[in-house]
């Protein structure tokens, strides 16, 4: 099994750490890169949902893609992510400060901010207790897997006390950040969440840090395994042929071809029980906190990854069937 590049965070696929980023003038929204070691992985968890790993030459205009839903006391502002930035890539303008400056509350995907929260959902759902993990791959893909968390500086130990689906996304964030052209602390998410704190915005989340981990922590044993070996077989170009086409289509607010690029060759399937798992289950249950938003006030800004807002199954095409029609923010103030 191989995880599709829309639904990976910045950190899952290491090929891409030689694409040359376009620079643009540092954002509106300060970014702020204070992460380091191992602490980096745990605050970048979060990113393992509809994260679109996008760091290729940006369009002359940025307009990611907002949206708005509206009645008589309640708005609800809809903006599509992406989880790791360059940090002086500019892909605010207008319509998202306008936007978020109107918006009492800020509405992520889950709370990564450290600390306690996540040592008990690291323990249950991320933590190897049987068999070290080099032995459960086999004599042939556990060498492999020595090689390659010594060729990345990744302790062995540690690798071994560690669940399958959280040591393939360590790989892949090594080698993505390794060249040190993008930070999880300069992605959209995080960035808007600085902004918040600062402006004293209440923070808010759809769901628990637990309730990501068992995306993966729920697969099969051999379909973890899979997830791991895929993660070591990563050393072909199609991440890095992909990869300019989906920052571009980000950029530029074109949802379609972004999800386009998310389905098509050697990506996962709208049948794959993954995509279930990670993008159809959660929109649903999404969109009901959506709909109880909508019945009640106020102003709200919602940034979730990117590939919710877009395809048969997303955020807005459930809002649609419940009767809630978003209009799409084109340009100017909202």
């Amino acid at each position: 099994m191989k995880l599709p590049p829309p639904l990976l965070p910045a950190w899952w696929n290491g090929r891409h750490k030689r694409l040359k980023i376009a620079r643009r003038k540092p954002c509106q929204f300060e970014s702020d890169s204070g992460h380091h070691g191992f602490s980096a992985v745990l605050t970048s968890i979060f990113l393992l949902v509809a994260g679109v790993l996008l760091c290729g030459p940006a369009p002359a205009r940025a307009e990611p893609a907002l949206w708005v839903l509206r009645d008589d006391d309640s708005t609800v502002y809809l903006f599509g992510t992406i989880h790791i930035l360059p940090k002086d890539l500019a892909w605010q303008d207008e319509r998202i400060r306008a936007a978020f400056e109107a918006s009492d509350e800020l509405w992520l995907e889950t709370n990564v901010s450290g600390g306690f929260a996540m040592i008990l959902p690291m323990l249950r759902y991320a933590t190897n207790y049987g068999e070290p993990l080099e032995r459960r791959l086999g004599p042939e893909d556990g060498a492999r897997l020595r090689e390659t968390a010594i060729r990345l500086g990744l302790s062995m130990p540690t690798v071994n006390h560690l669940r399958p689906w959280l040591v393939s996304i360590m790989i892949e964030m090594a080698g993505a950040t390794g060249a040190g052209e993008i930070e999880a602390g300069a992605g959209a998410d995080m960035v808007l969440e600085r902004a918040a704190r600062g402006a004293k915005k209440d923070i808010r989340f759809l769901e628990s840090l637990s309730e990501q981990f068992r995306m993966f922590a729920d697969m099969d044993e051999e379909s973890e395994l899979d997830l791991l070996r895929a993660a070591l077989d990563n050393e072909g170009p199609s991440m890095t042929d992909t990869l300019p086409g989906m920052v571009d289509a980000w950029m530029a607010g074109d949802p379609d071809r972004l999800f386009a690029l998310f389905i098509g060759d050697e990506q996962m399937g709208l049948d794959d029980a993954l995509y279930d798992r990670m993008i159809r289950q959660r929109n649903a249950h999404w969109v009901a906190q959506i709909e109880t938003m909508m019945a009640g006030a106020g102003h709200q800004f919602i940034a979730v990854g990117a590939g919710h807002l877009a395809g048969p199954d997303s955020v807005l095409t459930l809002l649609a069937a419940r009767g809630f029609h978003a209009e799409r923010i084109e340009g100017g103030t909202p």
